[in-house]
């Protein structure tokens, strides 16, 4: 599996060249068409914790490699693999099966690890009443107000205080520099360097990004940057994957859509690029520790009317936009999804809060 992995991360070396975009011969790294049958992870692997995973094919297996030794030692016996997890990441093992052939086992070892943004951001709307959230993602339950109000929006739920974001909050979302497409357009590879808020600390990460233009688009994000100084990510420690839908919200009477934001958090062990997580075999695979934010398509006020609903989406931040008449806003509709700097302060937008710390 590894010599496969690796192949496919070739096709699109050049997607490491910052702020450029390039069509990509991508190749979807399908988990389950290349793995061992006998065994499989189902359960989490915690770090410290020993866990022995039966071989349901039997017959005597030979251990070949472990290619992220430092995420978990692993020995094989008559009964199968034992794993004994090690710090958090994955690891593939080769092993060796009774007809001679060469198995490859995937495993995710789990443990603490830090917050995640879609975890930051409270699960719905701010309810029209600008004091409470709503409590479905149907887009007649939340409210739109103008820059000014929405600024000012503060919810307190026990002894947390949510408020509205910052761009560079909203940026832990989606980026500024370019626009994430996952819908009617060739698929394309992005990389840049951002400045991103995360839990209160500001840095400027390197990101990548994978649009399949099948309503779904995937990024490796908060990585190592490529420049140096107090500013810029020093290393993997925040290396997160997401996956964004643009799909039906289940919970509008009315058909409309809403943008899904997956996030799994990575770390400094993982050894792949893009094109391993770019993938719906990734995403179906290890989905204990998956975070999920849910953004309805509410569409805008425009004085007393409402209009794009069911199909576009904007959410208000507090910062300041291009001049004094605009503020920055995050933005989704049917094809593309970014931030901006040129929301009209006026128009009437939704709010999704964030803790505060």
């Amino acid at each position: 599996m590894e010599a496969f992995i690796q192949s496919v991360g070739k096709m699109c070396a050049a997607v490491l060249v910052l702020g450029t975009t390039l069509s990509c011969s991508h190749q979807e790294v399908n988990l389950d068409s290349y793995l061992y049958k006998g065994i499989k992870q189902t359960e989490p692997i915690e770090v410290g914790k020993t866990v022995m995973l039966p071989n349901k094919e039997g017959g005597k297996l030979s251990l070949i490699s472990n290619s992220n030794p430092q995420v978990a030692d692993v020995e094989v016996s008559a009964q199968g693999l034992s794993v004994h997890g090690k710090q958090y990441g994955l690891t593939t093992v080769s092993v060796q099966d009774a007809q001679g052939k060469e198995q490859s086992i995937a495993l995710s070892i789990t443990g603490q690890r830090p917050a995640l943004p879609t975890e930051l951001f409270a699960e719905y709307n701010v309810a029209p009443d600008g004091h409470s959230f709503a409590r479905t993602h149907s887009p007649e339950s939340s409210g739109y107000f103008d820059y000014d109000a929405a600024a000012k929006i503060v919810i307190k739920v026990g002894d947390k205080t949510y408020r509205t974001p910052t761009k560079d909050e909203l940026h832990a979302l989606l980026p500024y520099e370019e626009e994430i497409t996952y819908s009617g357009r060739e698929a394309k590879n992005l990389a840049f360097e951002q400045a991103v808020t995360i839990d209160g600390t500001k840095l400027i990460y390197g990101e990548s990004f994978y649009s399949t233009g099948r309503h779904v688009a995937y990024a490796l994000r908060f990585g190592k940057a490529s420049h140096k100084g107090s500013a810029y990510a020093m290393d993997n420690s925040r290396l997160t994957a997401f996956r964004y839908e643009y799909s039906v919200n289940k919970d509008d009477p009315k058909g409309g859509f809403a943008l899904k934001i997956t996030a799994r958090y990575l770390g400094e062990n993982f050894q792949h690029d893009i094109n391993f997580i770019a993938s719906e075999g990734f995403w179906n695979s290890f989905t204990w520790d998956d975070a999920t934010l849910i953004l309805p398509a509410n569409g805008l006020r425009l004085g007393t009317e409402i209009t794009t609903r069911g199909y576009a989406g904007e959410y208000w931040s507090t910062s300041a936009g291009f001049d004094d008449l605009s503020a920055s806003a995050l933005s989704f509709g049917r094809m593309t999804a970014s931030s901006t700097i040129h929301a009209d302060k006026s128009i009437g937008r939704a709010v999704r809060l964030i803790l505060s710390k």
